[in-house]
């Protein structure tokens, strides 16, 4: 709650930094444990990324609200669930861009037939 105060109050970049740092390592911690939940492991980049959406979720927040509100975005109570929250949104959300996107293995891909000819 101290980088909080020191970012909305002093604007110091240190706060933010620190915030960042503080987000990334609780919510990869969090992802990991809510993963495992639904029997999935995951490696540490797959931690990593979603570790990074939690963060950019909840700390673009504070930017987002003084923009366009001229209003300061502020966690009152629990800040622990503030990035659960983040955690649940990166983990389960996907966008329509997300949902356009599969990784598949190149003998998958290959069995596929070529659309171009079905143009004519």
């Amino acid at each position: 709650m101290n980088f909080q105060h020191d970012w909305i109050v002093k604007q110091d970049q240190k706060a933010w930094s620190g915030l960042w740092a503080l987000v990334t390592d609780i919510a990869g911690k969090m992802a990991r444990l809510r993963m495992r939940e639904k029997g999935k492991r995951l490696d540490s980049e797959a931690v990593h990324d979603i570790a990074y959406d939690a963060a950019m979720y909840l700390l673009n927040r504070y930017q987002y609200y003084r923009q366009e509100y001229g209003k300061e975005y502020v966690i009152r109570k629990s800040y622990t669930s503030a990035i659960f929250n983040a955690v649940q949104h990166a983990c389960d959300y996907a966008n329509k861009g997300e949902k356009l996107v599969d990784f598949v293995d190149i003998t998958f891909f290959a069995t596929w037939s070529d659309t171009r000819e079905d143009l004519g």
